[in-house]
């Protein structure tokens, strides 16, 4: 017959000691979860922290928009008019050896502060005097020329011609009736008038240009239009 098996001893004092462990450890849970619990109640949900962003972007939107909307404080610059009773700034001066084309009833600048115009033009009986000049039907052009510079302006070298029609057809130049050349010089503020015959046949008149060739450092001034006789 076997013997009992004897079971071990059981420490009372351990049994007794147990309890008093667990609810040190069950204590440090609940304080871990305590906190858990209380960072998570107050960080900030990602639909707290999207409004804010979302003002601060339209704020930044809105001072921009402000900014570029804003008038500059910088003054603009406005071209100055010229003071009661003084004179307007000169036109620049035309380039020596231009061309320059204005109506025959207007104005032409063949140099600074000289201008030329056509004063006059009548039909004529043109004479011949010279050898291969031509007479008959003819224009009779009188073109005046003002120095408005500070000298006297030299005239020895200015030349007139005239074309007519669409290929601008050189006009054969005559010397009667009527002709009278410029003046060799014109005085500051004066005006020299040429008078020149041209030979033009009568269905050519609608379109004549009266050529000014003034010196060699002046533009060359084209005055065009209908003759009107």
């Amino acid at each position: 017959m076997s013997e009992p098996v004897n079971s071990p001893p059981v420490d009372e004092g351990a049994s007794r000691r147990r309890p008093a462990w667990w609810w040190w450890v069950a204590g440090a849970v609940a304080v871990v979860l305590a906190v858990s619990i209380g960072i998570a109640l107050t960080r900030p949900t990602s639909d707290d922290a999207s409004p804010t962003a979302t003002g601060t972007s339209a704020s930044a939107s809105e001072t921009a928009s402000a900014t570029s909307s804003a008038p500059s404080s910088t003054p603009t610059e406005e071209p100055s008019a010229p003071a009661e009773g003084e004179a307007p700034a000169p036109a620049p001066a035309p380039e020596p050896g231009s061309t320059q084309t204005a109506p025959i009833d207007g104005t032409g600048t063949p140099a600074a502060d000289v201008t030329a115009r056509v004063a006059l033009i009548e039909a004529v009986d043109g004479t011949a005097e010279l050898p291969g000049e031509v007479g008959g039907p003819s224009l009779r052009v009188s073109v005046e020329i003002t120095n408005g510079t500070a000298s006297a302006l030299d005239l020895t070298t200015a030349v007139v011609n005239l074309y007519y029609g669409a290929d601008a057809t050189p006009a054969t130049p005559l010397g009667q009736p009527g002709t009278v050349p410029f003046a060799e010089q014109v005085e500051p503020g004066a005006s020299s008038t040429g008078t020149f015959v041209f030979n033009v046949p009568v269905d050519a008149r609608d379109d004549v240009t009266i050529e000014l060739d003034l010196s060699v450092g002046s533009a060359v001034v084209l005055l065009r239009g209908p003759a009107g006789v």
